[in-house]
């Protein structure tokens, strides 16, 4: 279990607080607090002490804005979808 000092916990105790506040009622809806606290928590165990860093890993779940993106290979290896239908 990692200890730490009075102002590390107001710090994570601080960016928990404004974590919970910046999160939409869809965001709150499907965490917790709880959930919340233990992604800055690990964040902080790796050594993390930057708000803005523990602010931003906390929200990192929620923050996903668009699932819809096609995930597209850029190796020069692959086969594009244009030279696969010529090669029919």
């Amino acid at each position: 279990m990692t200890a730490y000092s009075p102002q590390t916990v107001e710090l994570l105790r601080s960016v928990l607080d404004d974590a919970w506040a910046s999160m939409g009622p869809d965001e709150k809806a499907r965490s917790s607090r709880t959930l919340v606290a233990v992604r800055i928590l690990e964040a902080a165990a790796a050594g993390e002490r930057d708000p803005d860093r523990l602010l931003a890993q906390a929200l990192v779940p929620w923050r996903i804005e668009d699932m819809s993106v096609p995930n597209v290979s850029v190796a020069r290896d692959a086969t594009s979808p244009m030279e696969s239908r010529s090669m029919r």
